[in-house]
């Protein structure tokens, strides 16, 4: 395409843009689709109490809460505040059923695959052709993959996403003349600090906002052949005026990420117990990143990621002409012209990896932190290359049905992702034992545990229930009260999780057992959920020399065992 037919393009395509913007509702639609997919792919959750033991203890934080205990108080985590604070807001708009849980999950999907596309949107210029399709195939992109890495659970990943990506696209939007830039990046910190209040590792992505906060518009602008006139000419070849941008963009986006946090230490100080959350948010945390490195669960976990395949290769890719921008520099009379918006991507992308990384545990959820940057980068990369507008000709080549076959490709990959997910993850049978053989979401073992006991519980108040090995949910769905702050089940059978709150495991198993529980729910595993090298073997012999003496197994369900007491 020559300058001057470029030129009629971009021309066109700014007159549909101009008229696009005369339909505000384009937006609307766009998020009313990304709601629909959200809530077709994950409502088969609705019909499961648990999926991951996680949710289940945010779930109980944020009852507790709501019963007016500040979390830490009663029950142990080492989470920041701000997902039991999402929880509790839906478990007063939906009420107590699990199904608030499920809603938010919907809610959060739908809002980072609305940002995403936003965000594709913004970073794909006006002239490209087809801009709105690349930034949909993003959202829907987001809303397959979603579901992979356990993502069906309601982990914390999927929460703090959309705080994230609102935040770098505000940063995307701002114009460089924007009045009072200091006030409008503040409050950018800010939502990006309510996602470090959901997940710390939240801030490691904190690089791509304030890279896109320093270079504003140029960012949108710099998709032309030879790197960009726009950042050629502007802020990145002069670095005196770099430094002045970033220190007075970054630093009150600095302050507004500590704003939140700030807030949430004010409340536990007027509280008096700041010293428990500093123990339960840094102490307890620092112990976590102690641990030495799980190269099993790391290697087993990557081994997984099959399905993402196309969101790497488009990464790769990515990263790919950024090394080439680095050892082939494409020099012109203004110098080297980098191109922004990669180089926005490849920040956005490490710092998401970093995240997962400085954990070292390697958990599949861990692993939904960077899928919202794929999305945006695999868009990205497919939009540069089908357009035709390539940043280095030398690289790149192919026919053009070549780059139709990928898209192709990558949406057939993507949608099978999703199926094999859903299948997977929700309509798997969670009945191990040939008796019982179902599909398991039809049986849900801990809701018939709760309606069992449930009714017994409230005729007698004082009474309590002990779910040693098995869903921690069951205290919400028998709406009894935990008894003990360590109602996650690893803080007392697993020795090396019982490190994290620093709690003596056989000492708090023995004021339980001296409580005499009315009921005891214990899985059917005879050795325990446990890995055998790190469950407590101790608690075990215990509570089953206990048990001998004062309980009986009065019913089976598919994968735990009801006990009763029958004296104390």
């Amino acid at each position: 395409m020559t300058r001057q037919d470029y030129g009629g393009a971009s021309r066109r395509s700014e007159r549909v843009v101009s008229a696009g913007m005369r339909i505000p509702y384009v937006d609307a639609l766009a998020l009313l689709f990304f709601g629909l997919a959200a809530l077709l792919l994950r409502s088969p959750t609705l019909l499961r109490s648990v999926i991951d033991w996680d949710e289940s203890l945010y779930f109980l934080m944020a009852e507790s809460w709501r019963a007016g205990n500040l979390p830490y108080t009663t029950l142990f985590d080492n989470k920041p505040i701000g997902i039991y604070a999402i929880f509790a807001l839906f478990q007063c708009l939906f009420g107590d059923d699990i199904a608030s849980m499920r809603l938010a999950s919907m809610v959060a999907v739908m809002a980072t695959a609305f940002f995403v596309y936003k965000i594709t949107d913004r970073i794909v210029p006006a002239e490209t052709e087809a801009r709105y399709a690349f930034a949909g195939f993003a959202g829907i992109l987001y809303i397959l993959c979603s579901v992979l890495n356990g993502g069906m659970a309601s982990n914390t990943e999927l929460f703090f996403s959309p705080f994230v990506c609102c935040a770098l696209y505000m940063a995307l939007k701002r114009r460089p003349a924007t009045r009072r830039p200091t006030v409008s990046s503040f409050l950018i910190g800010m939502v990006a600090g309510s996602a470090c209040l959901v997940k710390p590792v939240a801030v490691f992505e904190a690089g791509a906002i304030v890279f896109a906060l320093v270079h504003g518009g140029a960012v949108g602008q710099d998709f032309t052949a030879g790197g960009g006139h726009a950042v050629g000419n502007g802020v990145m070849y002069r670095a005196w005026r770099l430094t002045a941008t970033s220190v007075r963009l970054g630093a009150p986006f600095v302050l507004g990420i500590f704003f939140p946090v700030v807030l949430v230490v004010l409340l536990y100080a007027a509280a008096r117990q700041l010293p428990l959350l500093i123990e339960t948010n840094v102490w307890a945390n620092l112990r976590r990143i102690a641990d030495p490195f799980n190269a099993h669960r790391a290697a087993r976990t990557l081994a997984e990621q099959a399905l993402c395949a196309p969101l790497y290769f488009g990464a790769l890719l990515l990263f790919r002409d950024a090394l080439y921008d680095v050892f082939f520099r494409n020099r012109s009379s203004t110098g080297w012209r980098p191109n922004a918006m990669r180089w926005l991507l490849v920040t956005w992308i490490a710092g998401a990896f970093t995240g997962v990384v400085v954990g070292k545990s390697f958990f599949p959820h861990f692993l939904l932190q960077p899928l919202p940057a794929l999305c945006v980068a695999t868009a990205w990369v497919l939009a540069q290359r089908l357009t035709g507008r390539r940043q280095h000709p030398a690289i790149h080549g192919g026919d053009g049905a070549a780059p139709i076959r990928l898209v192709l490709v990558f949406v057939v990959l993507g949608l099978a992702s999703g199926a094999a997910a859903i299948a997977e993850g929700t309509l798997m049978p969670v009945s191990y034992h040939r008796e019982d053989a179902g599909i398991g979401w039809l049986k849900d073992t801990p809701a018939q545990i709760a309606a069992a006991i449930a009714p017994e519980l409230a005729r007698s108040p004082e009474e309590i229930l002990y779910v040693l090995d098995y869903e921690p949910i069951i205290y919400s769905l028998a709406h009894a009260a935990p008894p003990t702050r360590y109602a996650f089940p690893p803080f007392l059978i697993d020795r090396h999780d019982a490190e994290l709150p620093g709690v003596d495991a056989d000492q708090e198993v023995e004021r339980i057992l001296a409580r005499c529980p009315m009921f005891i729910v214990r899985t059917r595993d005879i050795q325990g959920p446990m890995d055998p090298l790190r469950r407590n073997d101790d608690v075990y012999r215990r509570v089953n020399r206990e048990m001998t003496d004062r309980y009986v197994p009065v019913k089976q369900f598919p994968e735990a065992t009801l006990y009763r007491r029958v004296s104390c």
